[in-house]
């Protein structure tokens, strides 16, 4: 009950060989091994089990302690014909994959059950940018599915924008998200009704706490070497937006539109341009919260006409401003026909 496999300490191990007086005896070995989470990947990927992950671990990263039981059942004269079942338990870990497309799961707590065919993890509990999920895992066919049931509060909201997003929102809604990976690619699907967030961000992204907005993201593969972003809120936002790899494989935006109450629908061929046509808006919270995405910024340049602009303490009639971000400073320019 001492050493190491793959890097991964023994815990407990044995192996005994059934029946030894016929012509194909079969090793059978029970195992336990202490794998913290970027031992196991390794051993996962230097073992038969690799090929039941269908690339999900291929190049998986992360951290914390997990534990390992596995049951082989291996034939001596046919070494190629390996059975084995058995459960990694996830504790307290975290796990990101950017070849997939998938973001950092933190406190992961939960179990992953496997055999020679399928994987399969019935309810995990983590968290993804401190906000609490739910997750569950199997194989359907060439594809691996993997649903998530989580919630989207103002710890969600400081996380990935900072701090004048979250002044802005306040509850939390549920929502739920379909991912399907296969041959190394990911397809996902991520919904919610928003109902029990309350907005204060500027017209036509105000909200009640109990009104119902629905929020409806996917992204999937086109073709080879691209990807497909699509995002709708109710009938007043819409986004698409597409992704190419570079010369070093990395997918990276290569041009997309964002509409708000626009009815523009060109995709430009480079960059990410912003379309919107508002009602009211107070300037200074319009700039602030639009600054706040700093170098997160996607957007190449902004266009967005104003009935009624509040800019500091006069009123702009049928105006237009025009934004140009980049990572060291943004651009402004407004035209008016009246103050």
């Amino acid at each position: 009950n001492k050493g190491n496999l793959l890097e991964n300490n023994i815990q407990k191990m044995s192996a005994t060989i059934t029946p030894m007086n016929t012509e194909n005896p079969i090793m059978e070995i029970d195992l336990i091994l202490d794998s913290p989470i970027s031992k196991i990947v390794n051993a996962i990927n230097k073992s038969p089990i690799k090929k039941v992950m269908k690339g999900l671990f291929d190049e998986m990263k992360g951290a914390g302690p997990g534990q390992l039981a596995v049951q082989l059942q291996i034939p001596l004269k046919d070494e190629n014909n390996i059975t084995f079942n058995g459960n990694y338990e996830f504790q307290n870990s975290h796990l990101i994959n950017d070849s997939l497309g998938m973001p950092k799961i933190e406190n992961i707590v939960g179990y992953v059950e496997f055999d020679q065919n399928n994987i399969e993890i019935k309810e995990a509990k983590a968290s993804i940018s401190d906000s609490p999920i739910k997750l569950s895992l199997d194989n359907l066919g060439d594809i691996t599915q993997v649903n998530i049931d989580g919630v989207i509060n103002q710890q969600f909201f400081r996380s990935a924008f900072g701090e004048d997003w979250t002044n802005k929102l306040t509850g939390e809604a549920s929502w739920f998200a379909e991912i399907k990976i296969k041959d190394k690619t990911t397809d996902v699907m991520i919904s919610s009704d928003l109902k029990g967030l309350e907005s204060k961000l500027p017209l036509p992204f105000d909200k009640e706490k109990d009104e119902v907005k629905t929020f409806l993201l996917t992204k999937q593969v086109s073709k080879i070497n691209q990807e497909i972003i699509k995002a709708e809120l109710s009938t007043i936002a819409f986004a698409k937006l597409i992704k190419e790899k570079d010369s070093n494989g990395n997918m990276q935006f290569k041009n997309g539109l964002i509409n708000i109450n626009s009815t523009q629908k060109q995709l430009p061929e480079e960059g990410i341009l912003l379309f919107a046509e508002l009602s009211e808006v107070n300037f200074e919270d319009f700039n602030s919260l639009f600054n706040s995405l700093g170098t997160k910024s996607l957007i190449t340049s902004a266009n967005i006409d104003i009935n009624e602009l509040d800019m500091y303490g006069y009123k702009i009639l049928n105006s237009n401003i025009k934004y140009f971000p980049n990572n060291n400073k943004t651009s402004i320019q407004i035209t008016s026909e009246d103050v």
